[in-house]
């Protein structure tokens, strides 16, 4: 599939993440395996909130793993995802942010905010619609965009490409860095940079930007 559309998308998008195989040990499996990308935005991260403290963030794309609940506490975490028993997980392991939790198919709900920070990593890769994506992304931010994906560095592409996976309800996604500039670009984001992921052999990409003015 060349391209897709938010009105083409299946009506079980997501439905796989909501299954009982999406329980703690898979989400700390699946973390492990993209561990460079993690460290790298934590640097990152590090980094970007040295000329001005970090009061909030959005993890889009949360899932039930506790990493960044537990790591960034201090820049006032804030997590959703389209699997509703992996909020509700959160939700009963931290009771006093249970309201910092909530559900949203990013392409289709409210993101709340706007944040200081809005992250993902690796949902990039399944949506149905990437420029939308990150379009909404960067909506719900009022300073810094971190995006990684771990479909590979698509240097030559112009424009994404995208194939439904029916065994899994989702997208499987090549992103195009000059297609995902282009859309930053046109929305009024700066400073944007795109490129591989330290130390992954080009197994996965980052996109980080300056959100636009929402005025």
């Amino acid at each position: 599939m060349g391209s897709a559309q938010l009105g083409l998308v299946p009506d079980n998008y997501g439905s796989w993440w909501s299954g009982e195989h999406c329980d703690e040990r898979w989400y700390g499996d699946i973390f492990a395996l993209r561990r460079e990308a993690h460290d790298h935005f934590i640097a990152w991260l590090a980094e970007a909130a040295s000329p001005a403290p970090i009061a909030s963030t959005l993890e889009v794309g949360c899932g039930r793993h506790k990493f960044y609940s537990e790591a960034l506490k201090a820049y006032g975490y804030h997590g959703c995802d389209i699997a509703a028993p992996a909020i509700a997980a959160c939700q009963e392991r931290y009771p006093e942010l249970g309201e910092n939790f909530f559900v949203a198919d990013a392409l289709r709900d409210g993101l709340r905010g706007p944040y200081d920070l809005v992250f993902s990593h690796a949902v990039i890769d399944h949506v149905g619609d990437i420029d939308l994506f990150l379009t909404r992304l960067a909506a719900a931010s009022r300073r810094l965009l971190f995006v990684s994906c771990y479909t590979g560095w698509q240097n030559g592409l112009d424009e994404h490409r995208y194939r439904w996976v029916e065994g899994r309800a989702c997208f499987k996604n090549q992103i195009s860095p000059t297609k995902a500039r282009r859309v930053l670009e046109a929305i009024g984001c700066r400073d944007i940079n795109i490129y591989p992921v330290p130390g992954s052999d080009a197994l996965g990409a980052v996109i980080t930007a300056v959100a636009p003015e929402h005025g």
